[in-house]
């Protein structure tokens, strides 16, 4: 049902958190002196090389053998690469000395972010930047099928879209080298509304020639 599915989404969203680039990146700030941003970007254009080489062949393996089976595929893929990231994870720094770390109440820590008001611009910031995305991706096979396209294309459509984040995170990276990180981040933003709202209306004229074309009744 809806409700059974929300509430699994819901809490397989509240896990994957932990693997999102804030998490995975500190190991970069602390390792990282020189050409830290482009460090950043590559790390961060992990998932999206992902997409783009595992997005075919989980497409094919769907098509084959059923959509349950691809869920399987991917927690076995997932658990085996997991374990394999946590084992070559380095110590963690600690005072500019290389230490295990250890673990620590963090009660105090929460209670300092939530009462400063920078946590919750950026929190705000951060959410209204990916939301869009986020609804989009999560739609965007159902949007592709619903339009006409086949599972093989919508595989590699995907494909082309997480390129180009790929190629938008390495160029973002050299940049945060070489300009201040605000500046980085207001031009990317209005980079992708720009080219968000011009690839949208090319998609609307393109649908919109395919229907009319479609409905011109033949001659002779």
């Amino acid at each position: 049902t809806f409700a059974a599915y929300a509430i699994l989404y819901a809490l397989q969203a509240s896990i994957l958190v932990t693997t999102t680039p804030p998490v995975y990146c500190r190991i970069i700030v602390q390792y990282f002196k020189q050409a830290r941003g482009l460090a950043l970007g590559i790390a961060t254009a992990g998932p999206a090389t992902a997409v783009v080489v595992g997005g075919p062949l989980l497409n094919n393996f769907v098509t084959d053998h059923g959509w349950r089976a691809g869920y399987v595929a991917m927690a076995v893929f997932s658990g085996v690469v997991g374990v394999i990231a946590l084992l070559l994870l380095p110590p963690e720094i600690r005072n500019g000395q290389t230490t295990l770390a250890k673990p620590k109440s963090a009660g105090q820590d929460y209670s300092r972010i939530f009462r400063s008001y920078v946590f919750w611009i950026l929190i705000v910031g951060i959410l209204l930047c990916n939301l869009p995305q986020s609804i989009m991706m999560s739609q965007l096979a159902l949007i592709l099928a619903e339009n006409g396209a086949s599972g093989k294309e919508a595989s590699i459509m995907i494909s082309a879209l997480a390129g180009g984040t790929i190629i938008g995170r390495l160029v973002s990276g050299v940049a945060l080298d070489r300009f201040p990180a605000p500046l980085v981040a207001t031009i990317g933003l209005v980079a992708i509304s720009a080219t968000g709202h011009t690839g949208g209306n090319l998609v609307y004229e393109h649908g919109a020639g395919v229907q009319t074309a479609t409905h011109i009744p033949a001659k002779g």
